[in-house]
């Protein structure tokens, strides 16, 4: 799903993202990933994609996602960014992508408890870079 809003009077694109649950699902999360990335690479407008992969950060659809965007954890994270399980997380399953058009505050992606999934929530701060000029 994706939503265009207007920040400092330009249109972003905020997506979201849950890929296919499961050892049975690794060739639909390859397969969704591709989707999402092709539909993002069209868009004309700066974006965030978040989302839960269903995947480790080393497997193939955050390595996809990676080739058009950058992972706020990588980029700015604490701690390890483990997001599954909720009670004691050894999984990273949750991500924030964003593209060029914005910049990620050092230190600000981090992992938060949740009252209300079973998934730790991500949080990150972005910041939307001035429109490039040619």
């Amino acid at each position: 799903m994706t939503a265009i809003v207007i920040v400092d009077g330009r249109r972003v694109a905020f997506s979201s993202t849950h890929l296919t649950e499961g050892s049975d699902g690794r060739q639909s999360r390859l397969l969704q990933a591709l989707a999402v990335a092709r539909a993002l690479h069209s868009m004309a407008t700066p974006t965030i994609l978040a989302g839960d992969l269903n995947s480790d950060s080393t497997d193939v659809p955050g390595r996809i996602l990676r080739g058009h965007l950058l992972d706020a954890q990588e980029e700015a994270g604490t701690g390890l960014g483990d997001t599954f399980p909720q009670a004691n997380p050894s999984s990273r399953f949750d991500y924030i992508f964003y593209d060029d058009h914005f910049a990620v505050v050092p230190g600000s992606t981090r992992v938060q408890t949740s009252d209300s999934s079973d998934h730790r929530s991500v949080f990150t701060k972005l910041t939307l870079l001035p429109k490039h000029r040619c």
